[in-house]
């Protein structure tokens, strides 16, 4: 939980791991909710799409550079008369 204290992204994020390497401090995080909702109609869906992983770099700090890796989902979108078809889930 010290990665939460530091970090502070919300309730929604898990931290799976936070490693100090050689010349990086890597945390790895994904969100924890089950659904999303569409930016556009504001429905909530389960069904995922697809995942990736967002990469953030921040500036080094202890002589570290330092990445976030976030892994997102795409869901698609259930509303049939949204032109929205599929979204990334919200990180806010």
């Amino acid at each position: 939980m010290l990665a939460k204290a530091l970090l502070d992204f919300g309730a929604e994020f898990h931290f799976d791991s936070i490693e100090l390497l050689d010349h990086e401090i890597q945390v790895v995080a994904r969100v924890r909710g089950k659904t999303a909702r569409c930016p556009d109609c504001k429905c909530r869906s389960s069904r995922v799409h697809s995942r990736y992983v967002r990469t953030v770099r921040d500036l080094p700090t202890s002589g570290k550079n330092v990445s976030l890796l976030v892994h997102v989902r795409r869901f698609f979108c259930n509303n049939d008369n949204c032109k929205r078809r599929t979204f990334v889930e919200d990180l806010s």
